[in-house]
């Protein structure tokens, strides 16, 4: 009984220890597996708050991996990778910004505010615009060098202008003061003479008066002469009328005659030649005698005669002129005459061309067709003139300017100062006429110098 009992204590003890045993372990178990489960929570939190940081992918860059090696982490001077970053970026935005707390975003901001892409391009442009206003600081420098050089010279130049300006004046005024002195003694010398001049009209005037009354009377007298005279001066011309001789005018006057003739050349030969101071080309109208050269009463113009020539040789007294119209039926005989207005033998004939005309016969008289015709008048030997002597032998009168109507006054300035050049035009045409008029010039019009030009 005892045996037992002592037996099973043992065991009881064993059992006892081993539950005690096991216990222990399930608990150490226990607080191995939570400071496990705890270790690893920590791991991943670590892990993942590396991959936050830094990525595997980052970890193999070989820009990291230059940058580790010179961080030297783990040693002592050392640093980590992020943290030689860290210090980097600061000295980085510190040089770049001025703070080591700015971003990327500030760095962002000043670059689009210089229009750049990169600060070392922006620098490099500000470099470049810096040295450019550099040089052109220095060029305006020297520009105003120059500047202040040519100022002084110009001062220099200025200041001997004004020296010699005072000396001028000085002299001008010295000048002045003489010819005020010899003014004022002329003045003096007018004055006495003004009033000894004064005395003598007067008495001159006492004198004339009476002279004056007694010429008066004569007048008078003499007045009634002219009027008796004039009254019997138109009754003589009444008595006289149809009695007088007037000779033939200028341009009928016979220039040459017919003394040979050749039918089959259609040549004529002139008593005329180069004494006489014909030349080539110079035409000439043939008529029978120099009597029917005179102005038609009814169509107030002159015969166009029995033909045209033109001088085509020229000998010592006389010429040889080819035929360049003739009438049918009246052919050009010996003996016929033959004139030209344009020339004489013993002088150059003037002529004054005024008026508008139509050399080309378009329709449209014009003051410009005026030039022509004096080309017809000098070709032939005449000379023209544009003012009226007394030394003119004819006038050829164009046809009249015409006035256009009054322009008003709000018309273009052209317009007016064109009307006003009609007037004047149609008013000298006016004056010529009746100085021709009353100084008995010849007066031809277009029509009857082609007809003596042979035109």
């Amino acid at each position: 009984m005892a045996a037992r009992t002592s037996t099973s204590v043992g065991v009881g003890a064993t059992i006892t220890i081993l539950a005690v045993a096991t216990l222990g372990l399930f608990v150490t178990s226990m607080i191995f597996y939570a400071k496990a489960r705890e270790a690893t929570l920590l791991k991943e939190g670590v892990e993942k708050t590396t991959r936050d940081f830094v990525s595997d992918i980052d970890r193999n860059d070989p820009v990291v991996i230059r940058i580790k090696e010179v961080a030297k982490p783990g040693t002592p001077a050392g640093k980590t990778v992020l943290g030689y970053v860290m210090n980097e970026r600061k000295d980085l935005m510190q040089k770049v910004t001025g703070s080591d707390r700015d971003t990327i975003e500030a760095v962002n901001r000043i670059l689009d505010a210089a229009k750049g892409t990169n600060l070392v391009g922006v620098i490099r442009d500000r470099d470049n615009t810096i040295s450019n206003l550099t040089k052109r600081v220095e060029d305006a420098e020297a520009d105003r060098t120059r500047a202040l050089q040519d100022k002084e010279t110009e001062s220099k130049r200025v200041k001997s202008i004004e020296e010699n300006q005072r000396a001028t004046v000085a002299a001008l005024q010295a000048e002045v003061d003489k010819t005020k002195a010899e003014t004022d003694a002329l003045r003096e010398g007018i004055a006495v003479l003004k009033a000894q001049m004064d005395t003598r009209v007067d008495d001159i005037s006492a004198g004339c008066e009476s002279r004056v009354a007694a010429l008066k009377s004569d007048i008078d007298k003499l007045q009634a002469e002219r009027a008796v005279n004039q009254g019997r001066l138109r009754q003589f011309e009444e008595q006289q009328r149809g009695s007088r001789f007037v000779g033939q005018s200028e341009y009928a006057l016979i220039d040459g005659q017919v003394v040979v003739t050749n039918g089959s050349e259609g040549t004529v030969t002139l008593n005329i030649g180069r004494k006489q101071h014909v030349v080539l080309g110079l035409p000439f109208t043939v008529y029978s005698q120099g009597t029917v050269i005179r102005l038609d009463d009814k169509t107030n113009d002159y015969p166009a005669g029995k033909a045209t020539l033109e001088v085509i040789r020229v000998e010592e007294n006389s010429s040889i002129a080819r035929i360049i119209r003739e009438q049918k039926g009246n052919p050009v005989v010996k003996g016929d005459v033959v004139a030209n207005p344009m020339y004489d033998p013993a002088k150059q004939y003037k002529f004054l061309v005024y008026g508008n005309f139509d050399p080309q016969r378009t329709g449209n008289a014009s003051a410009f067709g005026a030039n022509e015709v004096k080309a017809w008048i000098q070709d032939w030997g005449g000379e023209t003139v544009d003012k009226l002597s007394g030394d003119v032998d004819f006038i050829v009168l164009g046809e009249r300017p015409q006035i256009p109507p009054q322009p008003s006054s709000s018309a273009p300035i052209e317009v007016i100062n064109f009307n006003l050049d009609q007037q004047r035009a149609a008013q000298r045409y006016d004056d010529l006429l009746k100085q021709a008029t009353d100084t008995a010039i010849p007066v031809l019009n277009e029509n009857r110098l082609r007809t003596l030009l042979g035109r």
